[in-house]
C-alpha cells in the first residue's frame, strides 16, 4: 500500500502559478496595446474625415478641383484630432500636443499619401488631406511603445455634382 503524502498539490500549484500570472500579464498588455493603439487611429482617422468636409463643395460643384484654404482645413483637422483624443487610456502628451505633431498635408489635387508603413502611395486626383502621426503610449503595466499612423481622404465628386 502506498503511503500519501501530503501538500503535492500545493506544490505543483506553486510551480503552476508563476506561468499562469505571466500569461494573465501578457494577455492584458497585448489587449491594452491593441485598444489604445485602434482607439488613437480612430481618433486621427476620424478627424481627417471630418475635416475633408470643409473643402469647398462650391468649387467642386463647378469643376473647380482647388482648396479655397488649406491653413483653415488643417486647423479644424488638429482641432477635431485633439476633441476625439480625449479620453483615451495610455497617451502620455495631452490630446492637444499630440494633435499639434500630426503632420496634416492638403493637397489641392493629384494628391499622394501613404496610407501604410511600408505600403504603396496612393493617388488622388481629387483634393486630398494626408495624416501622418507617431504617438507615443503607455500600458496599464507602465510599458511604453510608438505606433504609426496614417490616414488619407478625399471628396467623393458623385456627391458634391450639381444638377
Amino acid at each position: 500500500m502506498k503511503t500519501r503524502i501530503s501538500g503535492q498539490a500545493l506544490v505543483l500549484f506553486a510551480l503552476i502559478m508563476p506561468v499562469l500570472l505571466g500569461l494573465l500579464l501578457v494577455g492584458i498588455e497585448l489587449a491594452s496595446r491593441n485598444t489604445s493603439t485602434r482607439e488613437v487611429r480612430d481618433a486621427i482617422r476620424a478627424a481627417n474625415r471630418s475635416a475633408v468636409q470643409t473643402f469647398d463643395y462650391a468649387a467642386f460643384a463647378e469643376n473647380q478641383l482647388a482648396l479655397a484654404d488649406t491653413n483653415a482645413v488643417v486647423v479644424v483637422a488638429r482641432r477635431l484630432a485633439a476633441i476625439n483624443l480625449r479620453g483615451i487610456a495610455g497617451l502620455t502628451l495631452p490630446p492637444e500636443m499630440i494633435a499639434d505633431r500630426v503632420t496634416w498635408t492638403a493637397l489641392s489635387s493629384d494628391g499622394a499619401c501613404l496610407l501604410e508603413p511600408d505600403g504603396p502611395t496612393l493617388h488622388f486626383a481629387t483634393p486630398v488631406l494626408c495624416a501622418s502621426a507617431e504617438v507615443e503610449l503607455v500600458s496599464p503595466l507602465g510599458f511604453t511603445w510608438t505606433t504609426r499612423i496614417f490616414a488619407a481622404d478625399t471628396l467623393d465628386l458623385s456627391f458634391s455634382s450639381a444638377e
